[in-house]
């Protein structure tokens, strides 16, 4: 049984770790999906944790949405939010609308 793909964005945050963690921690979710971690720091610990659990590590900037189409390449799940918070008017838009569009293709 071939896996299907999780692309996890914000990979070292405070939502996006535990859930790469948990996928790949729990039994049946590992059998069942393969998790591409999104960061814009793959070298940093906690990233390195997850890949020696089997996760495959992308780096990527929001920024640069010309990424986006290699990191989502294959995804059959997304987990993906923005920080509100951030300060950033308009920051759901920017980053969202465009994630939207591209997982549509």
């Amino acid at each position: 049984m071939s896996k299907e793909l999780l692309t996890v964005f914000g990979l070292t945050g405070k939502q996006g770790s535990p859930v790469a963690n948990y996928v790949l921690g729990d039994e049946e979710l590992s059998q069942q999906y393969s998790v591409r971690g999104v960061t814009h720091s793959p070298s940093i610990s906690k990233v390195r944790a997850l890949k020696s659990k089997g996760a495959l590590i992308i780096k990527a900037d929001l920024d640069k949405l010309s990424r986006f189409f290699h990191a989502l390449n294959g995804t059959y799940v997304l987990f993906f939010l923005t920080n509100a918070q951030a300060g950033a008017e308009g920051r759901e838009i920017k980053y969202d609308r465009p994630m939207t569009c591209l997982m549509k293709h």
